[in-house]
């Protein structure tokens, strides 16, 4: 999850939080409907008529529809030039992990609640490094906002239960947070590794109709196990000190290691941050965990092969010894 800058006090363009997350969450399903069926030649009204005319969604409820629209006009309806760009990336198979966070970009503009959700209670906690969502906490943040007049009305205890749950399933499907039940930030390497996808489509096939990969040679180390390649270029690049500590029981897990080092044939390539090599932990099994990399830079790969700058990044490349 990116930084994001703090928001202070109310400024005068605070907008007070609604409950409408309660109707609609991701949505991302109805969102690629809309704009698969959306016709930019016709301005928003005409689109809308049609649509509803037309029940695209499938929906028994009409009220349900209307409501599924309102939402998909605050969200992605108010700039023309918006909309004609999310026309563009449903229809040309955008890939779909990029097109969810695009998705959960211009949704956090709109929603206000869910914006402050993200950047005053998920951003303080992974700069921390904690990752899992202690959900009575969570709705003890919305408590406090409500009590704060930071809403458009009163919300009782049971209302303040639904919108926590609406808010994390939301951004559980935006990618935001992951489980089923209990949630937990999404790890960062879920976005890098859509990032990688998209960078280097010759990788991957796609699916025509759902944009997702069918199979691809970009994959989590889980993924790979029980596979073998010529060449293994592996990415260990989170370099927050802090999220590494707290997530080190599964990033520096040797078993990932393990597979991760033997699926290559012939080389294997390593990609790393810095931190990795140099993280100290007081912990036991953290510090065994962290030697196993540290050793891979001072036993195995012990000679310096290159060293200078790439896009303002110091990189050093080592390898085996000659």
């Amino acid at each position: 999850m990116q930084k994001v800058t703090k928001i202070g006090k109310l400024s005068s363009a605070f907008r007070p939080y609604t409950s409408k997350i309660i109707k609609a969450g991701a949505l991302i399903g109805d969102t690629k409907t809309l704009l698969s069926h959306w016709d930019t030649s016709e301005s928003v009204a005409e689109n809308i008529d049609r649509i509803q005319r037309e029940n695209v969604f499938g929906k028994a409820s009409r009220s349900r529809v209307e409501d599924i629209l309102a939402i998909f006009r605050q969200r992605y309806l108010a700039e023309e030039c918006v909309t004609k760009a999310l026309v563009s990336l449903v229809r040309g198979k955008f890939p779909a992990a990029a097109l969810e966070r695009v998705f959960y970009f211009h949704s956090a503009r709109a929603d206000q609640l869910l914006h402050d959700a993200v950047t005053q209670i998920l951003v303080p906690m992974h700069e921390r490094g904690l990752v899992d969502i202690n959900v009575q906490e969570f709705q003890r943040s919305i408590a406090k906002w409500v009590a704060e007049g930071k809403t458009t009305g009163h919300w009782s205890e049971p209302t303040i239960t639904r919108i926590a749950q609406g808010l994390l399933s939301a951004m559980r499907d935006f990618g935001v947070l992951q489980g089923a039940v209990n949630k937990k930030i999404a790890p960062s390497f879920r976005a890098q590794r859509a990032a990688l996808r998209q960078s280097f489509p010759q990788l991957c096939i796609m699916d025509p109709t759902s944009g997702l990969p069918v199979r691809s040679a970009i994959d989590t180390v889980e993924r790979f196990q029980g596979g073998e390649r010529t060449l293994i270029l592996v990415s260990a690049t989170e370099s927050d000190r802090a999220y590494l500590l707290a997530s080190c029981q599964f990033l520096l897990d040797p078993r990932r290691l393990t597979v991760a080092l033997s699926r290559a044939k012939r080389k294997m390539i390593l990609v790393a941050s810095r931190s990795i090599f140099s993280l100290f932990s007081t912990d036991e099994e953290t510090f065994a965990n962290s030697l196993l990399w540290k050793n891979l830079l001072l036993r195995t790969c012990s000679s310096q092969l290159w060293e200078g700058e790439r896009k303002g990044k110091k990189v050093a490349v080592w390898g085996g010894k000659r």
